[in-house]
């Protein structure tokens, strides 16, 4: 907007507002998509960060891997986003010793950040820290899907959208941007390598889905 000396307001091209419309119901049955697994030539000997919204009323049982976005390395290792855990007299969801219920049937975006060289895993569920760990390993290849655990089994039940993953640390305040109160922002400017948004651009042959890669991955 330009305010002219006269006084007079001239409005310029104006950016459209970031949409974001659909979300991708998984049944907790067979439904889940394969974005990356370990047959392809993408080495994650680096950083690694990854994003997602979930909103479920699923329970879950001890050990089972019920993933909304994420995978396993090569070595077994789980680095999830929704995983469902039931602990001692409760059953709840939660990110990796997180305190925050998930199953609660409302929205809740999700991050997980490693840090290659330290190994620190750093988990935030709604733009704040809320889960400490470390991984001694290496990750040299990683299965990646959306809706199990990243071998096509213990499948997630409830919606997921906007998935993103990044060869990158995320900062807490590019989380706190992404998060943005409750409303998902344009990860444009964050320059994912991968960025799944579960609807926009996604295509239907009339069995499978396929979604487009936004980020520069290409992963379609």
């Amino acid at each position: 907007i330009t305010t002219k000396g006269n006084g007079r307001v001239v409005f310029g091209s104006r950016i459209p507002p970031f949409q974001n419309t659909y979300s991708m119901k998984f049944d907790g049955v067979d439904d889940d998509i394969p974005i990356l697994d370990t047959t392809q030539t993408v080495s994650w000997a680096s950083n690694l960060s990854y994003s997602c919204w979930i909103k479920t009323t699923e329970i879950g049982v001890y050990q089972q891997y019920k993933t909304a976005f994420g995978g396993r390395s090569n070595g077994g290792s789980t680095f999830d986003l929704g995983r469902l855990v039931t602990p001692f007299l409760s059953s709840e969801i939660f990110v990796g010793g997180g305190t925050t219920p998930l199953n609660d049937g409302v929205w809740h975006h999700l991050v997980t950040t490693f840090n290659y060289t330290t190994k620190e895993v750093i988990r935030y569920v709604d733009g704040s820290p809320e889960g400490f760990s470390t991984y001694p390993g290496y990750i040299t290849h990683f299965n990646v899907s959306i809706g199990s655990n990243g071998f096509g089994l213990y499948y997630y039940e409830g919606n997921v959208d906007e998935c993103a993953l990044w060869r990158s640390i995320l900062t807490p305040l590019e989380i706190t941007s992404i998060y943005n109160s409750g409303t998902p922002n344009d990860l444009t400017p964050l320059s994912p390598y991968g960025w799944w948004r579960m609807g926009e651009k996604a295509t239907y042959d009339g069995t499978n889905w396929t979604l487009v890669d936004q980020g520069s991955g290409g992963n379609n």
